[in-house]
């Protein structure tokens, strides 16, 4: 499957100097560039598409407190600090306060800031509970919920749905046989005969039919099952 593009939030008062990196990030297509002068135009979890990281510049304010306005925000995302000779007391209150890195703005003409990016996002999904995008879909394995960030429509899943999903979406365009499916999400021994597998499919088809309609579903291919998503979905779970 191909790789979503990941959504950049650039926070930095100065118009000019924000619309010249904005410039330059968006050279990268695997990443949107959105734009807010200040942490409290960020956007909240409530709203559609909220940020995957955060550049951020504090201005002439204390890093720490920047990104600690920006967390109350509501962005969980991955924030960078981008910093003008940052002492090393003031990047340790900004990693204490939430950001996750610093840059010195000197780096952010180079491919050193895209590196550190990757990097940091490629940490961000392995977490078990990091949110995975499926075309207009949201998965947020914690809580266990399954949101429309187009509509906001939500339904909640039960654990062994959102393993099934995880497994579907680490096969890619690849299908899952029954039997892999009982050894990944039910630690079963693929000679145990049950209908589990096909139960909880049924189940989970009728939940993402009923938050995006007909653009994630989930279809029997070379004898197993894999997942139909009518737009492009993020990386490996």
């Amino acid at each position: 499957m191909a790789v979503t593009q990941r959504t950049l939030l650039l926070v930095d008062a100065d118009p000019r100097r924000r619309a010249a990196l904005a410039e330059q990030l968006c050279l990268h297509e695997e990443v949107g560039v959105q734009e807010a002068a200040s942490p409290a135009q960020a956007p909240s979890p409530s709203r559609a598409a909220p940020p995957d990281a955060v550049l951020l510049d504090p201005g002439e304010r204390e890093p720490a407190d920047a990104v600690r306005e920006l967390r109350r925000a509501g962005p969980d995302a991955v924030v960078i600090v981008l910093s003008r000779g940052l002492t090393p007391s003031a990047a340790a209150a900004a990693l204490e306060a939430g950001a996750l890195d610093c840059v010195d703005r000197a780096e952010t003409a180079s491919a050193v800031l895209m590196a550190r990016l990757r990097a940091h996002l490629r940490a961000q999904d392995r977490r078990p509970d990091a949110p995975v995008a499926l075309g207009p879909l949201q998965l947020r394995p914690w809580p266990r919920l399954l949101e429309n960030r187009r509509t906001g429509r939500r339904v909640n899943l039960t654990e062994k749905e959102v393993s099934l999903l995880r497994a579907l979406v680490r096969a890619g365009e690849s299908a899952v046989g029954r039997h892999d499916l009982l050894r990944a999400v039910w630690r079963a021994h693929p000679a145990v005969e049950t209908h589990t597998v096909e139960t909880h499919v049924y189940r989970l088809r009728r939940k993402l039919a009923d938050v995006s309609g007909e653009a994630v579903g989930i279809e029997r291919r070379d004898g197993g099952y894999r997942l139909s998503v009518a737009e492009p979905v993020a990386s490996a779970a």
